[in-house]
């Protein structure tokens, strides 16, 4: 007879890539109601971790400003950077560290799960280039800023018809206005630490 006393979950599997072929984010879900991912892609394995939106939005600005301290090279043009399926989250991400060497032009980041206190957690660990992280922080931003309501409001005023009288809407732009003060969303700040040939930071959840 088998003893149902007592249930024993798997611990969430850890991965250590030395290099990915790629790194995005995404998110699904209705404004309001998104999930967040960040997905690597190594030849063989595709893994998909959950993160907040504000984890997601600290990523991107410390990258911004690992790119506006040390000498990188113009941007490439943006790859593909759609969500792949299937998109199966391994594990929720609770801490995030980020590396970048300027000798080598390499970001290391380091991930810890999100998990109970006294429970263990698994970690993550990959190796990405500065075209990848320069195409991530792109892509992220505009991801995070996608669900805001000062891009929503733009987006339906870009798709809105044409009105006869009064204040017409502006069809001809091709990005959209300066949002003001009071619709910039709240960050979570992050301690960082420059050396000569490398850059650090880390962030948690708030």
């Amino acid at each position: 007879m088998k003893d149902c006393r007592t249930i024993k979950l798997m611990a969430s599997a850890s991965f250590d890539f030395e290099q990915v072929t790629r790194v995005t984010a995404g998110a699904i879900g209705d404004p309001g109601k998104r999930a967040f991912y960040l997905q690597l892609r190594t030849a063989g394995e595709l893994i998909s971790l959950a993160l907040e939106k504000d984890q997601l939005r600290t990523l991107t600005e410390r990258l911004q400003e690992v790119f506006s301290r040390v000498s990188v090279p113009p941007a490439d043009r943006l790859p593909e950077m759609a969500l792949e399926e299937p998109i199966n989250p391994v594990w929720r991400v609770g801490f995030m560290t980020l590396t970048y060497s300027q000798e080598e032009k390499l970001f290391e980041v380091s991930l810890v799960e999100l998990v109970e206190e006294g429970d263990e957690p698994a970690t993550g660990h990959f190796r990405a280039s500065l075209a990848q992280m320069q195409a991530l922080a792109a892509h992220a931003a505009s991801v995070v800023s996608a669900g805001s309501p000062w891009w929503n409001w733009w987006r339906k005023a870009m798709n809105r018809p044409p009105v006869t009288s009064g204040r017409a809407w502006p069809r001809c732009r091709r990005s959209p206005p300066t949002p003001p003060a009071w619709s910039a969303p709240g960050v979570h700040r992050a301690r960082c630490a420059a050396a000569q040939s490398t850059t650090t930071a880390a962030f948690a959840p708030g």
